[in-house]
């Protein structure tokens, strides 16, 4: 899959182009915009029911998690692999303390590393940074490569919609259990 970035001022226009790719087989999941936090672009793209993209997504929390975890694990590792090699579990106490305090570490470098990424912009937006200062949204759409002509047809038919680019794109697997998920929540009484 493939994402493909867009710029616009008119919330009307994406609406409008939100129907027509739903209409050809584009999936909610697949479409997203990203508008200036707390701005009458994020009001206006709610009132037209444009599928925005999450306070979270717009932070950089999930890499900087996985790093802080990535980085927890390592230092539990060494504090084990220096426990064993020094003889410090032979105590009474056996490897408990070290055990939990193992898990401590890794769990604060997490915390720690979740902290510093919830406060900073997520990367895969600071190339739109001047854009969204503007006051514009960013309308991005993962699509397979199949899908791919359908989207320059759409998209060649709006004249205030501004190309900005490619990217990756959300895993397949991902965007299909969402919507499996909305179609399953739809169904319950």
């Amino acid at each position: 899959m493939d994402r493909y970035y867009y710029i616009s001022n008119n919330t009307e226009d994406l609406s409008v182009i939100k129907t027509e790719l739903h209409a050809a087989g584009i999936e909610s999941a697949q479409l997203h915009v990203c508008s200036p936090e707390d701005g009458p672009a994020e009001a206006a793209a709610a009132a037209r029911e444009l599928p925005e993209v999450s306070s979270f997504a717009k932070r950089n929390l999930m890499q900087s998690g996985l790093f802080g975890a990535a980085a927890g694990l390592a230092a539990a590792l060494i504090l084990l692999l220096m426990t064993h090699w020094m003889g410090w579990a032979k105590t009474p106490a056996g490897w408990t303390p070290f055990a939990l305090f193992a898990v401590i570490i890794c769990g604060f470098l997490m915390w720690e590393a979740g902290l510093h990424g919830i406060q900073t912009p997520n990367q895969e937006f600071s190339q739109f940074k001047d854009a969204t200062s503007q006051g514009r949204l960013i309308f991005f759409i993962d699509i397979k490569h199949n899908q791919q002509q359908l989207l320059e047809n759409i998209t060649a038919k709006h004249s205030e919609l501004e190309y900005a680019g490619t990217g990756r794109a959300t895993p397949s697997w991902l965007i299909w259990s969402q919507s499996y998920l909305k179609k399953m929540v739809k169904a319950l009484p």
